[in-house]
């Protein structure tokens, strides 16, 4: 209401790639409840918007919802990493710096009433990233797998919902995802 009074020129709303799917519980139903308002005021008063669909973000100040940085905190603090599910689980990964850089790049008028997809560049599995962080505890931390996936998130894919179509914008450089955890694991580690 206050943009339609105002007349501001466009709203960037900070959703989720959990709007395609039927998991991620009031989360999910949250963002996706967002986006129909959004596109409504959109198509009612021609209030411009960019949607920016987030991946699994990680970085530095990231809360303890965040899973690469509970992972860490674990290795950290008890020697093992505990993960629901059986680590073949397949996320694209993005460092906060590169997602708020792509943030920025969807400022550009091209993005207006769009959708855009902002996550990493290569898929990777659960697994592979346990073992990688692993090694570089110098496998010294324990990884344990509980059989029972959390209901709240896929496995493979978010995609069994069909929003708006979005457009992913990527970068052709990016922080690289081990840089990015050691960078955590001495962030944390003070």
């Amino acid at each position: 209401e206050v943009m339609k009074e105002k007349k501001m020129e466009r709203l960037m709303f900070a959703s989720t790639i959990y709007v395609y799917s039927d998991l991620g519980s009031f989360y999910r139903v949250s963002k996706q409840a967002c986006e129909k308002l959004i596109e409504e005021y959109n198509k009612q008063f021609s209030i411009n918007y960019t949607i920016l669909r987030y991946g699994s973000v990680y970085g530095p100040r990231s809360n303890n919802f965040n899973f690469i940085r509970k992972m860490i905190q674990q290795a950290l603090d008890h020697k093992r990493i505990e993960r629901k599910g059986n680590g073949e689980e397949i996320r694209e990964y993005i460092h906060v710096e590169d997602a708020a850089k792509l943030s920025m790049t969807a400022l550009d008028k091209q993005y207006n009433n769009k959708h855009v997809i902002i996550s990493g560049n290569q898929s990777m599995k659960i697994k592979d990233l346990l073992k990688m962080v692993k090694e570089m505890f110098e496998n010294e931390i324990d990884v344990l797998y509980s059989s029972e996936l959390d209901s709240y998130h896929y496995s493979i894919t978010p995609y069994n919902y069909r929003p708006k179509i979005a457009t992913k914008i990527v970068s052709e450089s990016y922080y690289d995802l081990g840089q990015g955890i050691m960078d955590l694991i001495y962030d944390l580690d003070k």
